[in-house]
């Protein structure tokens, strides 16, 4: 008796192309949780729209390799969070401001500015200055 099997690679959706359309920010604390956006900083969580996202495996974000749970994949909308660890200033000319999708056969690369975070404020080191001494 022989068995034999082989695996499917033939998965119509990995040769199909992706685009995208818009970047939206998501932010369940604000007056509009769900707006589009030019621009993104560290740590924000974003949802890019457009098509062609079935069967995505990598998301590198100015060459960062990012993290993005596989459930919140469709063809149509992709959600991740942007890692703090991510470069920004730091990354190579070529990557930088870049979010590139990679998925067996085919990957895209779209232009996107990535900010860091934003800043604040942790302690004050002199709480009582005299006029004229530093903070």
């Amino acid at each position: 008796m022989a068995f034999y099997a082989c695996e499917d690679d033939d998965d119509p959706a990995n040769g199909t192309p992706i685009s995208v359309s818009a970047v939206y920010l998501q932010d369940a604390d604000s007056d509009v949780p769900d707006r589009k956006v030019e621009f993104a900083r560290l740590g924000q969580v974003l949802r890019v729209e457009g098509s062609g996202f079935e069967g995505l495996r990598k998301l590198y974000v100015n060459g960062h390799d990012t993290y993005f749970n596989p459930v919140y994949v469709t063809d149509n909308n992709v959600l991740f969070r942007l890692d703090e660890d991510t470069p920004t200033m730091e990354a190579e000319d070529n990557v930088r401001n870049t979010i590139r999708f990679v998925k067996p056969g085919t990957d895209f690369v779209y232009d996107f500015e990535i900010r860091a975070s934003a800043p604040s404020i942790s302690r004050i080191s002199h709480t009582m200055p005299q006029a004229g001494e530093p903070i």
